[in-house]
């Protein structure tokens, strides 16, 4: 168990990517957090910051527990899929197993005609025009500071009225437990800022104003029919609260991971008439489930072990994954699709 990033001064005690290694069995591990959570308890210093440190090594360890359960019934999930397209091989990246498809042009070919056949069912109705329109929207913020504020005087008419419209087509909103995903961190933000601020050349005033995802949030329907549904209502139900919404249709492109989903961007306006935009993504369950146990959530996490594992650096770019990681991808999105009723 690796427990290098532990703090013990009296100033700060934090627990940082805790991982349980060389331990073959879950009652081994188990025993193993035992120990060290008890080591920690015994540290000399505040009592109280120990036992805020060792709760966090178990929840740490729940936590990993259940995510390998949950890798585990997936990769079985991906076996079965995998062996009507010509069988798999395994590959172990950073301690997590995926499944590789060993005939991945028939996988592919699988994974586009069936994502056609269920994007047939999901209508996003907008003119040419509206879309070039929202292209030009704007926070009316030109700070972090301001951004933020008018987020937050905002975000809680945002969530009900998100609530509300999910819960009229039978599904439901997410924005984190007690909406704590709803606002983007500061930290985030402004990490962004600097970033677009570096490679675009622009004024933060600028990069502020284009900010689109200060709020977020979801909604999960149950069939693609639903999606086209819940457009339609957000369409009509912004324009009667003197809001507007744009939409992307991610399931007619052709994403290299096999992503799919409907991002929407909405310009909301405060009370005070300053506009927030605000991003809406729409989600079968199969896709997103409103949980960190999904696709969407877990598929990301190849990209990066592989690029930490094999990416190669180059000077001012990001290292890239190699090819292997859009095959594993792809059968993964394929083997969530097979279960969606259209």
């Amino acid at each position: 168990m690796n427990c290098n990033n532990i703090n013990h001064s009296n100033e700060s005690l934090k627990v940082r990517d805790i991982q349980i290694d060389g331990y073959p069995t879950e009652k081994a591990k188990e025993n193993k957090v035992h120990d060290m959570v008890a080591k920690i308890e015994n540290m000399p210093g505040s009592s109280e910051k120990n036992g805020q440190a060792a709760k966090k090594i178990q929840s740490k360890f729940i936590a990993l527990s259940e995510n390998h359960a949950f890798e585990k019934i997936e990769n079985k999930r991906y076996q079965e899929v995998a062996d009507q397209y010509g069988g798999y091989d395994t590959l172990i990246l950073q301690g997590h197993e995926y499944v590789v498809p060993k005939k991945p042009e028939q996988v592919l070919s699988a994974y586009k005609e069936l994502k056609t056949k269920i994007s047939s069912k999901i209508v996003v109705d907008e003119s040419i025009e509206h879309v070039k329109d929202a292209k030009k929207w704007e926070n009316t913020a030109m700070t972090i500071s301001e951004l933020m504020k008018d987020a937050a005087i905002i975000k809680d008419e945002y969530a009900i009225f998100i609530k509300k419209l999910a819960e009229k087509n039978n599904g439901k909103a997410c924005f984190g437990h007690n909406n704590q995903f709803i606002l983007k961190s500061k930290h985030s933000i402004e990490r962004k800022v600097k970033d677009d601020i570096k490679e675009l050349d622009k004024a933060e005033s600028e990069v502020v104003s284009k900010i689109a995802d200060s709020i977020r949030g979801s909604i999960v329907v149950a069939t693609p029919q639903d999606i086209t549904h819940v457009v339609k209502e957000l369409q009509s139900s912004a324009k009667e609260k003197g809001w507007d919404i744009t939409f992307k249709n991610i399931w007619q492109e052709d994403r290299a991971n096999g992503y799919v989903g409907v991002h929407a961007k909405l310009k909301l306006i405060t009370p005070e008439g300053r506009i927030v935009i605000a991003e809406l993504q729409i989600h079968l369950p199969e896709i997103y489930n409103g949980t960190e146990k999904c696709i969407k959530e877990h598929n990301h996490k190849i990209f990066e072990y592989a690029r930490i594992a094999y990416g190669p650096e180059k000077q001012g770019q990001k290292p890239q994954p190699p090819s292997f990681a859009k095959k594993i991808s792809i059968l993964q999105y394929l083997s969530h699709l097979k279960n969606i009723e259209t």
